[in-house]
This record gives C-alpha cells, structure tokens and sequence, in this order.
C-alpha cells in the first residue's frame, strides 16, 4: 500500500493553527483547484482579514507546485499538499473547510460564524462530500437561511439545473431533454415558462417541491448502471438550504467546485465575493463530466476501477461521479489525454496521492494528491517498442498505480 513513508506536512489542531496564524505578520495560503479547497482558502482569507493579518491567496491545481518567492512568516495548504507549507490543513480525513471552520471559530475567540463564512462552509463542506452538521445548520438559521423542499440547484430553471448538476449522475444528467420528461410526468402546474422548455422551482408550492424532489430522489436510485449503494450526493440535492451567490448552498458548491477545476483563479475571486459569471462554465463542464461517466472505457480490479475517457473529460469531477455512482471499488482513477485522476471512498486503506506520485515518476511525468484525492500528468518519454507513446505511457501507469495500491 502506498502509505509507508509518505507525509502530508505537518497537521495541529484547530487551536494551533489559529494561534500561529494570529501571530504572523504575513500569511500565505495556498488551496487546492476544487470546491473544497477553494472555499477553506477564502475562509481563512476572511478571518485573518478580520483580525488585520495580510495575506496572499492563491489556487493551484495538482500537480502544479505551489511555490511562490514571496516571504511569508507562515505558509498554509489547504486540501493539498505543498512543499514549503508549515502547515497543512485538510489532507487527512477531514476536508480542508471543516478544518478551516474550527480554525476561523478560534481566531474570533468563539464567535459566530457571519452569513458569509456560513455560506463558504456549507459550499466547502458540500463540494467535499460531506454533510453539514447541525453546528453548521444552527448557523444558517441564525444568519437567517432557511432550509426548504426541493432541489439543491445553482439556478432556479429545474431544467437548466438538474440537467447539469454534478452532485448526481441519473439517466437524465446532461440531458435537458431527458429532464423535460421526467417533469412532464409529474404534471406540475404551468409556472410560466414556454413551450416546456424551463421550470422555474421558485413558483412552485412546498407539495410541489417535495413530488420533484422525490422523484428526482427515485431516478438516481433507480439508475440500473449504478453500483450498489451508489447514490453520489442525492442527500445534498434535496431539501436545501437557500442562499449564497446561487440559488441554493448545495448549488453554490457545484458551480464552486466546478469552477475551481476550470478556473482556479476565477472560482477563488468568486469565493471573495467578486461577480463572476460561473454558470456557464459550470453548464460546459458539467456536460463534458456527464458525457464521460456516460461513454467511459471501465476495467474492474482487485481494489481500482480504472476508466478511460475523452480528451476533453474533466478527470477530477469524472473520477468523483463515477466513485460515487458506478465503481465497486474503494478507488476510483479516470485517466484522460495526457492526465489522469483518482478519488477514493472511506474505504480505502491507502494514500492515493503518493500512488499516483509514484506512477506518473515512472513514466516521466508529475503526480501528488492526499490520502483520498490524487491528480497526476502522464507525460513519458516514448520510448515503448511496438506501442504508441501515448498507449504504453498510459498503460504504464495504470499498472504502476495498481502496484502501488
């Protein structure tokens, strides 16, 4: 297993970090390019704001290096790991907002949380994978975000939103048509949109939303391609809380996560409170991920299911869906054009960044990732007798990640 010998940097305690970070007169973070990463990264750029420590924010996809020239008396990663990091938050278990979150209640003194770390900390914690607590929903309820019937989507049209929505994969995912029929069956009330072409939820009552919701909630479980017990994050889908620059927090975490894997830099401006226009990048990358768990090449191992997709699949989100819908197995690696990405469940007893480390080391290329989540380059040399570069590169690769796990 590849956990011998491998370390992340060095982890503490929410009350450590937050008393190194009040301390520095400088602070440099560095998130991972996902929902996760992202939305701990301006977590933490708030509250150090809050208590007038400068910082310098960035984003940096895996395996791009994380290294700045620029001094700083304290270097914090976040969901990645990072070389000249003193510290490094989210590459364990836990994701990187939920670490951020006790670290910002810390360096408030116990305050509570504002709307807008709220809001950041059900995006991150959603994007992650995981379900915000009640600590969480008390929170929303007192910055006034009101949980409701209905589904977790980034625009208010039913069409536009679970057609591209990647917190499920369903029969209707990434394909509006498909949504329209569903809908169509249900018989709800005319909200004004023409020729069936939208829905607009808002216009629904609350039997109404809980009839969508429900029926949405039997097309992902009844998805005849899934894996047993795969569901993906229906539970955040359904009943969601409203707020955030989107609809809803749950569709805020798809559209940030989304984001952070096409455009680091614009989903952490998002974060901040920019204007950014997401949804169309959210709308693209949703359709080319949909597509690629839809037509991908699958092979079942002892431990790893591996895909192989489209040059144009977004492999971080692709790996997600298809861990969460399609594999059997603990570990999940998609491997596209050149780059190739591997998410694992609770189960796994392994450290899937330094497998994919280790494998792209092998064929020329660059790789690195936490215990759960890895990203890698595959760019070897070539030099494979009788194969293609691309082929025996590949092949390599995968065979080398298999050893690994």
């Amino acid at each position: 297993m590849a956990t011998a010998g491998h370390t992340d940097g060095e982890h503490a305690t929410a009350e450590t970090v937050a008393a190194r970070l009040r301390e520095a007169d400088f602070v440099r973070l560095v998130g991972a390019a996902t929902g996760d990463g992202v939305a701990a990264t301006a977590l933490l750029a708030r509250a150090l704001s809050a208590v007038g420590v400068p910082t310098q924010a960035s984003v940096a996809s895996i395996p791009t290096t994380a290294e700045r020239e620029t001094e700083a008396d304290c270097t914090v990663a976040l969901g990645r790991p990072a070389g000249a990091a003193d510290l490094t938050v989210g590459t364990g278990t836990a994701s990187a907002t939920a670490e951020a979150l006790d670290a910002v209640r810390d360096l408030g003194d116990g305050a509570t949380l504002d709307a807008d770390a709220v809001v950041l900390g059900f995006a991150g914690t959603i994007a992650a994978g995981e379900t915000p607590g009640e600590k969480l929903h008390a929170a929303a309820r007192e910055c006034g975000l009101d949980r409701r019937p209905g589904l977790g989507l980034p625009t208010d049209d039913v069409v536009d939103g679970l057609a591209h929505t990647t917190l499920v994969h369903a029969p209707v995912s990434g394909a509006p048509e498909s949504v329209r029929n569903l809908l169509a069956d249900l018989d709800l009330p005319d909200t004004g949109a023409q020729d069936g072409d939208s829905l607009a939820q808002s216009a629904l009552d609350e039997d109404d939303r809980r009839r969508l919701a429900s029926a949405v909630a039997l097309a992902v479980a009844g998805d005849e391609d899934a894996a047993p017990g795969r569901t993906g994050r229906v539970e955040a889908l359904l009943r969601p809380t409203d707020g955030g620059p989107c609809e809803t927090l749950a569709g805020y975490a798809d559209v940030l996560d989304a984001l952070a894997r096409e455009r680091p830099g614009a989903a952490l401006a998002l974060a901040r409170g920019a204007d950014v226009d997401a949804l169309s990048v959210w709308r693209d990358h949703a359709r080319r991920a949909h597509e690629a768990v839809r037509t991908a090449d699958l092979a079942r191992y002892d431990g790893l299911t591996v895909a192989r997709c489209a040059s144009d699949a977004p492999v971080g989100t692709v790996a997600r869906l298809l861990a969460e819908t399609r594999s059997p197995e603990p570990v999940t690696l998609v491997v596209g054009d050149g780059v190739a990405a591997a998410v694992a469940t609770a189960a796994a007893d392994t450290h899937v960044g330094a497998a994919l480390e280790a494998a792209a080391a092998a064929v020329g290329g660059e790789g690195g990732g936490t215990r759960t989540r890895g990203r890698a380059t595959v760019d070897g040399d070539g030099n494979h007798e009788g194969d293609s570069t691309d082929e025996a590169d590949t092949d390599a690769f995968v065979e080398t990640v298999r050893a690994e796990l």
